[in-house]
């Protein structure tokens, strides 16, 4: 079924909604009569197509094959889509749920902050923030303090320790301030990830994303609303709260 789908996809989406004879799909598809006649016999034999008085149609079983064909086809072009991004990710810690249909922003070098613009826009107008903090930036929490100032932002951030721990007395002070200002939670723990996971709730709708990192600062970033995704996200970020320990709950 495999081959004949590859094989003969153009004639199945030829016939998708628009049933012909082969004179027709001949004129249609600018190939021989031989090559139809192959084609239309190969489909038939596995129960893809059929022929109702003189013209050829799609079964169920037709539709049902294409349209896995085509998300096959989807999935494989974001894989190749998002490999600049994850090339230094286990690839399997990332679920397709997640990667399916999602917008990916690759890092240029020379302007390496400018990858976080879209997402930097998103935390601008949300009202919950969920995210893991295997390293910080000052940006990062200036993005976050404009958006309690602005939306009143609640947040809850689960930090790596090791990365906490190098804070100088005023930038935790500074922490501090910005997650009570924020109603905010900070927890820590031992975070391994070379990526951060982040959820974002606004009024309308929610996104999940992940940052990747690179030793010279990101790889780029990776975000999507759909609900698969979202729940992916959840589910990661909450695997990362269970083993953490909690600091600060201004909630």
């Amino acid at each position: 079924m495999e081959r004949v789908l590859r094989q003969r996809q153009d004639l199945l989406e030829t016939l998708v909604d628009n049933p012909s004879t082969k004179p027709e799909i001949v004129d249609c598809m600018s190939i021989s009569r031989s090559t139809v006649d192959r084609g239309i016999a190969d489909l038939i034999e596995r129960g893809c197509v059929e022929k109702v008085e003189s013209r050829f149609q799609l079964t169920d079983t037709g539709r049902l094959a294409l349209e896995a064909r085509l998300q096959y086809e989807a999935t494989i072009d974001q894989i190749q889509a998002v490999d600049p991004v994850l090339d230094g990710v286990d690839i399997e810690s990332i679920s397709l749920e997640f990667l399916r249909g999602a917008t990916v922003n690759v890092a240029d070098p020379r302007r390496p902050w400018k990858v976080l613009d879209q997402s930097r826009e998103l935390i601008t107008d949300a009202e919950t923030l969920y995210g893991t903090g295997p390293a910080v930036f000052q940006r990062f929490f200036d993005d976050i303090s404009r958006s309690v100032e602005n939306r009143g932002l609640i947040c809850e951030l689960v930090i790596d320790e090791t990365v906490f721990d190098s804070l100088d007395s005023a930038q935790v002070e500074a922490l501090r301030e910005l997650m009570k200002r924020g109603e905010g939670t900070l927890l820590l723990t031992d975070l391994n990830d070379s990526f951060a996971i982040w959820i974002l709730e606004l009024p309308d709708s929610e996104y999940a994303g992940i940052t990747v990192y690179s030793s010279t600062g990101f790889e780029g970033v990776i975000y999507n609303a759909a609900p698969n995704a979202v729940s992916w996200a959840r589910t990661q970020y909450q695997k990362r709260k269970a083993s953490a320990e909690l600091l600060w709950d201004f909630h």
